[in-house]
């Protein structure tokens, strides 16, 4: 591992700290790796996607579907994660204990609140309607 990780005191609390790491790298390279093959083969055997460009189109319906939900659910969790967090640590400052690293720790999950709230509404609110408004079209409920 590079000096990075090594020297940053969230990873030297024990090796399970970098499950998490690993996996969200894992989902990272295997989603980009399949989405960029789809893409290159889509565009190899129809004129439909000639760049890649538009999930739908590049990608194809199953994989676009899944990649909205993943971003709905994602985004969603974190933002649930980060509120979570935020009222254990505000519960930790009222009984005054380590007062001082608490407060730090408060405003840096209140700005990763604000860039959750703003990726939630974003992203995960378009997506969803998009994936509901096409399983509502589907279904026969909207026109």
């Amino acid at each position: 591992m590079s000096g990075l990780f090594l020297n940053n005191p969230y990873f030297k609390s024990s090796s399970s700290s970098l499950l998490p790491f690993f996996v969200i790298l894992g989902y990272i390279t295997t989603a980009s790796l399949t989405a960029y093959a789809l893409a290159y083969i889509r565009s190899r055997l129809s004129d439909n996607a000639p760049f890649y460009c538009g999930r739908k189109v590049s990608f194809g319906r199953v994989y676009s579907t899944f990649i909205y939900t993943a971003d709905v659910f994602g985004f969603t969790t974190a933002f649930v994660l980060n509120c979570i967090t935020l009222a254990r640590l505000a519960r930790l400052y009222r009984r005054r204990r380590n007062r001082l690293e608490v407060q730090k720790q408060l405003k840096r999950i209140r700005y990763m609140l604000v860039i959750s709230i703003t990726s939630t509404v974003m992203v995960a609110f378009p997506n969803a309607v998009s994936l509901s408004a096409a399983w509502l079209k589907k279904v026969g409920v909207v026109g």
